[in-house]
């Protein structure tokens, strides 16, 4: 499990230690909470999934940016344009990112 938040801004979030999460969860007072959360490429479909610690005063788009800057980490460009894996990121779909190929 991850924090809901990096430390810095462009780092991806630190997994939380064991004993941490445990604590969270038996603290019915906590508002944190583990979250599977999946990421699809838009361009070939591939999956990433991971389990991360959310809040409840978290908007769906928190959540959600939460695995992005996770998985920001491991390859992916997760951004306005959308969510790509490691083999397609920085290249333009089809139909896709066209600001980017434009003279």
């Amino acid at each position: 499990m991850t924090n809901p938040t990096p430390d810095q801004p462009g780092t991806a979030p630190a997994p939380l230690p064991p004993a941490l999460v445990s604590a969270i969860l038996r603290d019915p007072d906590s508002p944190l909470y583990p979250s599977k959360i999946v990421v699809f490429c838009d361009d070939c479909g591939t999956e990433v999934a991971g389990e991360f610690m959310v809040s409840t005063e978290q908007t769906s788009a928190e959540r959600l940016e939460v695995a992005r800057a996770h998985f920001r980490g491991q390859g992916w460009q997760c951004d306005e344009s959308g969510d790509y894996c490691p083999d397609h990121a920085d290249q333009p779909a089809a139909g896709g990112r066209q600001d980017e190929a434009r003279p």
